[in-house]
């Protein structure tokens, strides 16, 4: 199947939630209607007669409203809504033309004398034939006049939405599935078009004209599905006419846009102004390529302070999920990525389907290997793709350590697909981006505190999970000091240095120690620098010790860590290091601390 199939079927397994609100949610829009913001709530009785009028709080949601095929991919040309539209469509101004206002009365007359009519229908039509709208407006104080007594034309543009009482125990008519359901049959009766073949169906049935935009909000005018051009012969040179490029049923055009902005705006995940979907058409929750596994069980980082601890509960996730998905009917997922290089067309960028418990499998074997402690409790989860990207090939924007990362749009939506797929089991991590986040962690002192902290941790998380990917073996989160690494010594070498500087230091200082400031050249020359590094703390630092037995300590830590540095052949130490130095270098500095820590709250 493909996505307008899948779409299609996800709406067709929730007709029980067609025209329904839930909570903050979006709904899911009827057949010839779509979903919008609206700024005025006008109510009016059931005889025409207006009563009073408020303006719509954003916070209260969108609202359904019907569209004729034409309003709903409108732009500039005239093409009125059915029953609630802009202010300019639903009365006459001086100086302003009437063609809109004339055509909205046309098209809900016309609504009014059929059999699928209905009294809020015949109320809002009495009420605009009256022409009392902008007096209206006017004197409730929504709309301004100036000293010449010309209305502010800024009101045009605000959409209304009517309530009209008397008329059904169902005021709101964007809450009125009953109505919804007659202007969806009236719709269909005056379609003029011929019933073709629906590529999407594969059934026979009026064919649609154009098709919808505004499946993305932040793009509104960009279409899946552009509207065949015979001015311009878009599809000359390889179709004879318009028709043969794709014909999609009207009903199943309308079904499949209304589900697909449904899903992207209630489950959706934008990157770069790029679209990830991922959903399960049969309805089974499945959690967002962005989202880690916990967050999806809402299980809160606070519980996940221990590797072993972390691990058990994704297994237990793991196996909750699997027990439950097999009381259901075998399902699937669809993963799709949207992105509009120009305003007016919207491409698919990638698709896949997958087994619903493939595609859990992945994302939880990504969160198990790709992994680490963060933020100063240090507790462990799996950083997102977007933070990997940003923190690989972003900017700091200021030294404070608190401003944001910013990244070129481009870069941003081209990395986090790459990621994406490797979050998916189809790739193994890319080498680059280490590279990247290997080379930046080296030289921690560019960066404000907390930045260097998220960079480090997400660099530690990566360079985990690549090893894993490409040598096949775990890298334990808990510190080894028998690791025949010399990269891996000789960062937890860096950690005791900058240790034993901060531990002379008055409270309060905010000098930068010299093994962050020497950190990057350290990690091309590690003998080298360790050696000037060891020298600044006999002459500096080991005599200003608060006593002789922290003093004794360390320099049997760095006795033990040198031999194991020795292990390893000569010709080898003073190589340029590894990624795992910045992995020995974090857990051996989360031990010094964690000791001195547990050694204060013994003397308390």
């Amino acid at each position: 199947m493909g996505l307008f199939q899948q779409a299609l079927a996800t709406y067709e397994n929730n007709l029980d939630l067609v025209g329904e609100y839930e909570g903050d949610r979006e709904p899911l829009a009827p057949v010839g209607h779509i979903v919008t913001n609206a700024n005025l709530e006008v109510t009016i009785d059931k005889n025409g007669y207006f009563i009073s009028v408020a303006e719509r709080d954003s916070n209260l949601g969108k609202v359904i409203i019907p569209v004729t095929e034409k309003s709903a991919s409108r732009t500039s040309g005239i093409a009125a809504h059915p029953l609630c539209d802009k202010v300019e469509y639903l009365t006459v101004m001086e100086g302003v033309a009437n063609e809109k206002h004339q055509a909205f009365c046309e098209q809900l007359d016309a609504w009014r004398n059929s059999e699928w009519t209905d009294l809020k229908v015949e109320a809002v039509y009495q009420y605009i034939s009256r022409q009392t709208l902008i007096p209206d407006l006017i004197k409730s104080g929504i709309v301004k006049i100036d000293k010449e007594g010309n209305v502010n034309k800024t009101c045009l543009d605000m959409l209304v939405i009517w309530r009209v009482l008397g008329a059904g125990d169902e005021p709101c008519v964007w809450k009125d599935i009953g109505l919804m359901k007659k202007y969806s049959c009236f719709a269909e009766s005056i379609m003029k078009s011929k019933k073709e073949y629906c590529m999407v169906t594969g059934n026979y049935a009026k064919s649609a004209n154009l098709h919808m935009r505004g499946v993305f909000s932040y793009k509104s005018q960009a279409r899946l599905i552009s509207s065949n051009d015979t001015d311009n012969f878009t599809y000359r040179g390889r179709f004879c006419t318009a028709d043969e490029a794709m014909t999609v049923s009207y009903e199943a055009s309308q079904k499949v846009h209304n589900a697909l902005k449904w899903l992207i705006t209630n489950q959706g995940v934008v990157i770069g102004k790029r679209s990830f979907l991922c959903w399960s058409p049969e309805g089974v929750k499945v959690p967002s390529l962005e989202k880690s596994v916990l967050d999806f069980f809402g299980i809160p980082d606070e519980t996940s302070t221990e590797p072993s601890n972390y691990q058990k509960q994704l297994s237990d996730a793991l196996w909750g999920y699997k027990t439950e998905t097999k009381k259901l009917p075998a399902s699937e997922v669809v993963i799709v990525e949207f992105d509009a290089a120009i305003p007016g067309r919207l491409a698919i960028t990638a698709y896949r389907e997958m087994a619903t418990m493939d595609y859990f499998e992945h994302l939880v074997k990504w969160d198990q290997s790709c992994c680490w402690y963060f933020d100063l409790k240090e507790v462990i989860r799996a950083p997102s793709i977007e933070s990997i990207v940003e923190f690989a090939y972003g900017n700091e924007q200021d030294r404070t350590g608190k401003g944001k990362i910013r990244i070129a749009e481009k870069v941003l939506k081209a990395q986090c697909d790459r990621l994406a797929h490797c979050r998916m089991g189809e790739t193994f991590f890319p080498v680059d981006i280490v590279q990247s986040l290997e080379q930046r962690a080296s030289s921690l002192i560019r960066y404000g505190r907390n930045t260097r902290r998220n960079l480090l941790s997400i660099a530690c998380a990566v360079i985990r999970k690549y090893h894993i990917d490409h040598g096949g073996k775990e890298i334990s989160m808990e510190l080894d000091q028998m690791r025949c690494d010399r990269s891996y010594q000789f960062g937890r070498l860096l950690a005791v240095y900058e240790k034993i500087e901060r531990d002379t230091y008055e409270q309060g200082t905010m000098r930068e120690p010299s093994a962050i400031r020497l950190q990057s050249v350290y990690s091309r020359q590690p003998l080298h620098y360790a050696g000037e590094l060891d020298r600044q703390m006999e002459r500096a630092y080991f005599p200003r010790l608060k006593s002789n037995g922290i003093k004794i300590f360390y320099k049997n830590l760095i006795a033990q860590i040198l031999e194991q540095i020795y292990e390893s052949p000569k010709e080898e130490w003073n190589k340029p290091l590894g990624d795992t130095y910045l992995m020995g270098y974090y857990l051996q500095r989360k031990s010094l601390y964690s000791a001195k820590k547990n050694d204060e709250e013994v003397e308390g």
